[in-house]
Order: C-alpha cells, then sequence, then structure tokens
C-alpha cells in the first residue's frame, strides 16, 4: 500500500492521473480544503491512480482466484423470444456507440443461443450520457432466487451522520467488473443492429445481481466495516472520525509534522487509502468522475449528510416540490411513495398525508379538492424545510427521549437526544407516525393513548431496546397507573400491551397537552363532518382547565356536586361511565339483569342487605354508628388471619397525599393553634378544604362530614383496612364483592376499598 507522506509534494501527473484529470477534480472540490490538504489529496490520487476508472478501457475486473463466475442458476424452462422496439432515430447513433464500447471492453460477445431477451436505454444522472438495461423478466421467473438483501438506506444513512467528514467512492460499471459463468452467458442473448450478443458478466435487470455484488464488496471491505466503512451495493461510502478536534479557543487541532493538515482530515485520508488499495488488490476500480474525498456534506444513499446530521438531497426534494396534482389513484400511490422516504424527516407525517392516502382506499370515491391541494402543498412545505437528524450517540450516556401522542386518527411520535454539549438543547433523531384504522380509531381515549406508546416502541424497537436512559414522554398521566397495575387492566389485550411496553426499560414522564410537540396529530384543525369532541385534561394547579359544563336529562332533579369538590379523588387511570344516585336501592336497580334466576338472586342478596342498611341508620352520629362493623372486625380470628397489607399501588399521587394528610387534619381539628408543618405552603388552601369535611367526635374518632341527607362515615386507618375488609366479609355473610363494598360505605368513609378477592 503506498504511504502517503505527511508534507505532500506538488501535484505532478502520474498514471491514469493526468493534469486535466486534477483540474477537473479540483472543481469538484472547492471551499473545505486548506492548502496542504488539497496537495495530499492530489498525492493520494496521484499514488493509487491505478484504482480509479475515467473510461471503459481502464475499468477493472474482480480477480478470479478470489471470486469465481457467477452460475445462473434455473429450474426446467423453454427458450423464450421476445423482440425488441425499434431504436429512435436521433439515438440509433449514440446506442451504437454504447453497444461498440461495450463489445471492446469485453462486457458484450456473440451469441447463438435461442434465447432473445429485451433491452432499453436510461439516461444516467447527468442527463447526458446512456445506460442499457437488459430487461430480463423471462429469466427471472424461472431462476433460484438469491436471499441476500441489502442493508437498510434509513438505518446505513444515519450511521454517517455527525461525522466530521466523510468520501463517497463508486465502482466503475461495477456489474461490468464481475464475470459471469460461460455456461450461463446464453441466458442473457438480446438482438443488436451488430447481431446476437450476450453478456459476459453480471447483467444489469437480474434479480440476482444486486445481493450477489453487495456481498462481494462487503467481502473485499470486510476488515474495514463497520467502523471505517459500510458499502451499499456497488458504493463505497467512507466515515470521518466522529469530532473535528476543535481546540476551546477555536480553530483545530493538526498533525505534528504538518500544521496546514487537521488531524481529522489526515486520519480520515488513511482510512481511505486502505479502503482503495484493498479494492485495487481484488481488481475492482472506482470511478474518478464521481469519487469525492473528503468532503463536508456528501451523499449517502439518498440522504445528504454531515457533522450536523442528515437531511434529504436537494434532487429528490426538488422532484417533490415539482409534483402537480394527483390525476387518479396510481398517481396519489406514486406521489405518497416517493414522500414516504422522508416520513422520518417530517413530523405528523400520517395525518398530514391521510387526505391524500384515504382515496387509495376502495370504498372512498375518487375527488381531489382543496383538502387535498393543501395536504400536498403542506407535505412539499415539510420536506422543503426538513429539519437535520442526528445520529443517536450510543457512547454519550445523554438521556433518549420518545415523546409519543395517539388522536382518534394516528400515533405521532419523534425520538430526541440530550446534545452532550448544552444540556439544555435536545437534537431530532427520527419522527415518525402510523394512521389509526377504524377499530383502532374506535378505542376509548386510554387504550388508544396506551396502544400509541406500545407502538411507537415496537416501531422504534432497534432504535431504543438498549437506550440508557430512556424516557418516554405523553400528555396522558393516566398511562402510568395502567402500566404499574396490569392487573387492573379489564381484557386481556390491554395484558397483553402492557406486557409489550413493559419489556423496555424507561422512565415515564407526564408532559402538558398545551407544551407537548407531539401533540400535534391530536390538535389537526376541524375538518367538515368532523364530530364534537369534548377534552378533558388532568388537573393541574399551575394551569386549571376551564370549568366542565353539564346537562340534566331531567331539569326537576336536584344538582349532583360541584365538580370542583371532588375533582381531586379522581382515579385518572381511566375513563368509566358514573351514575349518581339517591341511595343504595336505586344504584342496585340501575344493575339490570335479563335472567329471571339471576333477578331472583339479585333480590335475595338486595333484602339481606337492606337488613343491614337499616340497622345502620338507626345508630347515633357518635363512634358507635360504626359498631357492627368494627364488632365484626375486631374478632381475635379475624385479626389474626388477615396478615397481609394493604395494597396501595394502584392508587393515584393525588389519593396517596390525601392519605399522608388525614393524621394531620386529625391532629389540626384537635389543636386548631397548631399549624401541620408537612403541609407545603402552596398546598395549604387545599389542605383547609380537605380538612372542612372532617370532624373529630369527643372519643376522638375521626369522620367524613355529611352535608346532606344521611350520616357521617368513620374514617378507617391503613393498616386497618384490611381487618375490616375481611371482617365486613365474615359479618355480610360471605357475600361477593359488591354486597361487602356497598356494606362498608354506609358506614366508613371509603375512598381506598378495591374488589381484592
Amino acid at each position: 500500500m503506498p504511504k502517503l507522506s505527511p508534507t505532500p509534494p506538488e501535484f505532478s501527473p502520474k498514471g491514469r492521473y493526468t493534469q486535466e484529470r486534477m483540474e477537473g477534480f479540483d472543481k469538484e472540490h472547492q471551499g473545505f480544503w486548506w492548502p496542504e490538504e488539497r496537495k495530499l489529496m492530489h498525492h493520494l490520487m496521484a499514488e493509487q491512480n491505478e484504482a480509479f476508472a475515467w473510461t471503459e478501457s481502464e475499468r477493472g475486473k474482480l480477480r478470479e482466484d478470489f471470486f469465481n463466475p457467477v452460475r445462473i442458476a434455473t429450474v426446467p424452462h423453454m427458450p423464450w423470444v421476445q423482440g425488441n422496439r425499434p431504436i429512435a432515430l436521433f439515438l440509433f447513433e449514440p446506442v451504437c456507440d454504447q453497444i461498440k464500447g461495450k463489445i471492446e471492453a469485453g462486457v458484450y460477445e456473440p451469441s447463438s443461443s435461442s434465447y432473445r431477451s429485451r433491452w432499453f436505454c436510461v439516461l444516467k444522472k447527468d442527463g447526458k450520457s446512456l445506460r442499457i438495461v437488459h430487461s430480463l423478466e423471462p429469466l427471472n421467473a424461472v431462476i433460484i432466487a438469491h436471499s441476500g438483501l441489502p442493508p437498510n438506506t434509513e438505518e446505513l444513512a444515519s450511521r454517517f451522520a455527525g461525522r466530521s467528514c466523510g468520501t463517497t467512492m463508486d465502482l466503475y460499471v461495477g456489474y461490468d467488473e464481475r464475470v459471469l459463468d460461460e455456461r450461463s452467458r446464453d441466458l442473457t442473448t438480446f438482438q443488436t443492429p451488430f447481431g446476437a450478443m450476450r453478456l459476459v458478466t453480471l447483467p444489469m435487470g437480474w434479480t440476482n445481481s444486486v445481493p450477489i455484488f453487495h456481498e462481494d464488496i462487503t467481502t473485499i471491505l470486510q476488515p474495514e466495516i463497520p467502523h471505517v466503512t459500510e458499502p451499499f451495493v456497488d458504493d463505497v461510502p467512507v466515515k470521518g472520525p466522529p469530532t473535528r478536534y476543535e481546540l476551546p479557543g477555536g480553530g483545530y487541532e493538526t498533525i505534528p509534522e504538518n500544521p496546514g493538515i487537521r488531524r481529522f482530515v489526515w486520519e480520515h485520508i488513511q482510512d481511505v487509502n486502505r479502503v482503495i488499495q484493498r479494492m485495487k488488490y481484488c481488481g475492482g476500480t472506482f470511478s474518478g468522475k464521481k469519487t469525492c474525498l473528503c468532503m463536508p456534506e456528501f451523499t449517502v444513499v439518498g440522504h445528504r449528510v454531515s457533522y450536523e446530521g442528515r437531511k434529504p438531497t436537494p434532487d429528490r426534494v426538488g422532484v417533490i416540490s415539482w409534483w402537480g396534482p394527483c390525476r387518479d389513484v396510481s398517481d396519489v400511490r406514486a406521489f405518497l411513495g416517493t414522500v414516504g422516504t422522508f416520513r422520518v424527516f417530517i413530523p405528523n407525517y400520517a395525518s398530514q398525508a391521510e387526505p391524500i392516502q384515504k382515496l387509495t382506499r376502495k370504498s372512498v370515491k375518487w375527488e381531489w379538492g382543496e383538502e387535498q391541494d393543501k395536504a400536498m402543498a403542506d407535505l412539499k412545505k415539510a420536506v422543503a424545510e426538513a429539519p437535520v437528524l442526528k445520529p443517536l450517540d450510543v457512547t454519550s450516556g445523554q438521556p433518549v427521549r420518545l415523546s409519543v401522542d395517539t388522536s382518534y386518527l394516528a400515533v405521532g411520535w419523534y425520538i430526541s437526544q440530550r446534545d452532550s454539549v448544552d444540556p439544555n438543547k435536545w437534537n431530532y433523531i427520527k419522527f415518525g407516525s402510523t394512521l389509526l384504522n377504524s377499530t383502532e380509531a374506535n378505542y376509548s381515549q386510554a387504550k388508544r393513548e396506551l396502544y400509541g406508546i406500545m407502538r411507537a416502541l415496537k416501531e422504534n424497537e432497534y432504535t431504543l431496546v438498549m437506550a440508557r436512559p430512556l424516557v418516554v414522554e405523553t400528555d396522558a398521566k393516566y398511562v402510568q397507573g395502567m402500566l404499574q397495575n396490569p392487573g387492573a387492566a379489564p381484557n386481556v389485550t390491554i395484558n397483553r400491551w402492557i406486557e409489550n411496553v413493559r419489556k423496555f426499560y424507561f422512565e415515564l414522564s407526564h408532559v402538558m397537552g398545551k407544551t407537548f410537540p407531539a401533540d400535534g396529530l391530536s390538535r389537526r384543525r376541524k375538518q367538515p363532518g368532523d364530530p364534537e369532541r369534548c377534552e378533558f385534561e388532568e388537573f393541574l394547579d399551575t394551569d386549571p382547565p376551564d370549568p366542565i359544563t353539564y346537562s340534566k336529562k331531567y331539569p326537576e332533579d336536584d344538582d349532583p356536586l360541584p365538580f370542583g369538590s371532588f375533582r381531586d379523588q379522581i382515579d385518572t387511570r381511566g375513563g368509566y361511565l358514573q351514575m349518581v344516585s339517591k341511595d343504595i336501592i336505586n344504584q342496585l336497580l340501575f344493575q339490570g339483569v335479563d335472567e329471571e334466576e339471576d333477578l331472583f338472586n339479585r333480590d335475595l342478596e338486595l333484602q339481606q342487605l337492606l337488613n343491614h342498611l337499616e340497622e345502620a341508620k338507626r345508630l347515633s352520629v357518635k363512634s358507635e354508628a360504626a359498631s357492627v362493623l368494627l364488632q365484626a372486625a375486631s374478632q381475635e380470628e379475624v385479626a389474626d388471619s388477615v396478615e397481609d397489607e394493604y395494597p396501595s399501588g394502584w392508587r393515584t399521587s393525588r389519593g396517596k397525599q390525601l392519605d399522608q394528610w388525614v393524621p394531620l387534619v386529625q391532629a389540626w381539628l384537635t389543636t386548631p393553634a397548631i399549624k401541620p408543618r408537612e403541609v407545603a405552603t402552596k398546598d395549604w388552601k387545599g389542605f383547609e378544604k380537605f380538612a372542612a369535611c372532617f370532624f373529630v367526635s369527643k372519643d376522638g374518632h375521626l369522620y367524613w362530614r355529611e352535608n346532606g341527607e344521611g350520616h357521617h362515615r368513620l374514617y378507617i386507618e391503613p393498616e386497618q383496612r384490611m381487618v375490616i375488609i375481611k371482617g365486613a366479609h365474615d359479618a355480610n355473610g360471605h357475600r361477593g364483592h359488591y354486597a361487602t363494598l356497598s356494606f362498608i360505605k354506609c358506614v366508613t368513609f371509603v375512598k381506598f376499598v378495591r374488589k381484592l378477592w
């Protein structure tokens, strides 16, 4: 391998790297190199000139002692004969010149086979040169397909972003550098103005060409993968160092031998030199015209990557910006297929594309209107103004954030990571979204939010599975209660989602919807025909929601309690139908049954329960009001049989705070002159309102004050609750959950009972 000098000499032509080619190379590389670095680049090109080709005659061929000629494996079949379309008059001579060049370069040779396949020409990216493509559909139908796959382009590009610089090299007509086995060449025969010809090299248009050639290049460069390069078929990009070695006072670190060459440039050129040498040793050649050495911004598989991150390439953005209104479903699929390649750059892509996406459904009548025009304009603007995406830094230890929001339309998310230099800055890693189908859209809000988090984590499992620390942001606070209490979920489906979510190690963070960027999915402007929706947000002292309005079915009914009097006690883990009844009888009657036998059993249970209620109502306001329950619960055999502590993990943080306040309330009511120090100043107003609902009896028991009809109810301390529940269950004849709970509610202040059996 040629050794590069840290003090490169002045340029002098050498081999294929002539003065003319050097000048052309200089024009493509302006503005980034320092003078000494420019000399270093020309020094590299001159020393490695045999590894580059500018013409067909200079193209190399992979060594056959390393790579055996490719054999096309087929199943038994009959030969095919396909006629070719006439060559256009203005293309006839250029096409003939192209074929002649291929014959002279040894890519084509005469054939006497009975096979005939079609071929055609396409323009290359420069808009001038022609490329011959062989239409080998008949051959592809009878081959044994290769199972290899090239790497995912998005993942590949993300690993090149954030590098100090980079180099891109492309093999010179790469397929022509791989020899085809002579026994398989007849299968590629085609008709030309010079007679029947067949391919000597790997066919462009054969299904197996891509995986075979990709494996060949990967084998050659295997020692340099993945820290230096990750090839994609015939494209060989080379990564620069992850840092530019910036100095604290400005400037860059240079090499000791030459202060005119930056350290990151020198390290990168050493890597490039090794990659070129490995390819040259195996017989391959890179295109001299397409080579871009040590660039601050370069293109990798359709993504523009730089030290700042990655963005879409300008040419692909231009194709989308010039796109006109779609005329049919095929146009819609073409447009969405092109724009969809940039969905990682577009926040809320699914919701923005939905007006166009719905036209692909068979049940939707075709109608391109203002809604679709606006959606197309929004997508074009989003692509043109796409933010720079940074690669995920797995070595920095900085937290990774997944922000998720789910609406009735779609799930939207984005991944970000805290900057290692500026802790107040978060770098975007990826945007994503997915539309909900009709079944998913009909989920309740709580169920949709949980599903959205599960879907976002599963979609990004490749990125997030080992991310530490990982923070999942959502504007639905009740999700935390659902995840912490999987046993409380109402069905198997939700439990399965919770199980999938809990496979990831993360911290759940609640963010207000008004300041949540991912909330854009659920904040789409109202469209014609959209139903009216009522939004309820979690109560926050710093930003209370607007007053909730309600209506009564029967105006003569009494008003329910003011919402503010019980809002803090609402369990926000999920939503359930609440009905206000005047007494326990009406409440039981609401639980209607269909079967006659069930109704008879319910009547028996109701009658026995009412007997207990009548006895409780006759008791006085004093501590004797709970005597029936307390006497049953105080039996020695009951107390001794209860060993478990009352579980409180299912309760909300607000509910746990109220439990902590109760002893303070009792102490304050007993000695009002002593203000509890444990209550923060900001919570004092709420504490006073809470304490006003209680009173202490003469014998020191704490009661919940009944302002309306009924009787005061005894407060049960946490350490006595399991005993009370067990005693009530036994005293009530071992009835079910509903009967026992109703009995306890009659004589105690109940904010703590759940179904525990």
